[in-house]
């Protein structure tokens, strides 16, 4: 059984070699905020490497939910208007809805509302870790990628011409998914950010958010905790779709290990909202490629 499941997570990964792994630029920009000595000009000077990412935030800073009294026609001057630290969540943001494939059937969700939800995540994990520690893009990271099994899986089914019913509503996804595919998109997810190159904790969050407290490194649980709350919340907030329809309420245990209830996870996702609506508008709205 182990080995039957190692075998096909070895073939979803393989087989999604159409994937876009997670650009240099993006983790560049990852390593370069999360260091306190990293100025906007650090940020400005990487950003200017990439024509597309340098192209999409002009395009950003310009649009109409951003714009100021002048257009902005330099990424030092857009660094600038936006900060730093969200200047790396609209290029990962940007990047991960391109890289979304057509269809996701097998799991009855359209790719728009698979990448809001991934977006919510991403933003909520981020704001979290804020209020508990210092900040730290590996979170938002992770909250991007927590569901990214899933794209792999989605890809890999369309490219074999492979149809399965539909998973329903009710019944725990990692259950149907190993019942139908011999494995779940967690580990998948997790091979892949291990292939990619993302840090061990990344793919621990993948793997592990369905159940943090059983990660044994401190560093790891509490990102597969956070990814948990952020997960569910999202959900709570309208932001995606809970397909199987179970995921209502943060973990209580988690709760108590995070130091941290409920009603104050929401209150911090409520203060995102706005930002998340104002990405949204940016990146979909705006056109951004």
């Amino acid at each position: 059984m182990e080995a039957t499941f190692n075998l096909q997570i070895k073939r979803f990964v393989e087989r999604a070699g159409t994937l876009p792994g997670v650009p240099a630029v993006v983790s560049r920009l990852g390593e370069v905020i999360s260091n306190d000595k990293s100025s906007a000009s650090d940020v400005a000077r990487i950003i200017r490497t990439d024509p597309g990412l340098t192209g999409n935030l002009l395009r950003v800073v310009n649009s109409a939910v951003y714009r100021g009294r002048h257009t902005v026609v330099s990424v030092d001057d857009a660094v600038a208007r936006l900060g730093m630290r969200h200047v790396f969540e609209l290029a990962s943001g940007s990047w991960f809805r391109r890289a979304l494939p057509t269809v996701l059937p097998f799991y009855n969700a359209r790719p728009d509302v698979f990448w809001l939800h991934s977006l919510g995540t991403a933003v909520f994990a981020d704001r979290l870790i804020e209020k508990m520690s210092a900040p730290n893009p590996a979170f938002f990271t992770a909250g991007l990628l927590h569901h990214v099994g899933m794209l792999v899986i989605s890809i890999v089914l369309e490219k074999e011409h492979v149809v399965i019913a539909p998973i329903v509503a009710g019944k725990p996804i990692c259950d149907q998914e190993r019942k139908a595919l011999q494995v779940d998109r967690t580990p998948v997810g997790a091979a892949i950010a291990q292939n990619w190159g993302l840090p061990d904790t990344i793919g621990e969050a993948i793997s592990r958010h369905h159940d943090p407290l059983s990660v044994e490194s401190d560093d790891a649980r509490l990102a597969a905790a956070i990814i948990h709350a952020a997960s569910v919340t999202a959900y709570a907030m309208g932001l995606g779709l809970d397909v199987s329809g179970l995921e209502r309420d943060i973990d209580p245990n988690v709760l108590e290990a995070l130091n941290i209830s409920q009603e104050d996870v929401f209150k911090i996702a409520q203060d995102a909202m706005p930002e998340i609506q104002r990405m949204v508008s940016a990146l979909v709205v705006g056109g951004v490629r």
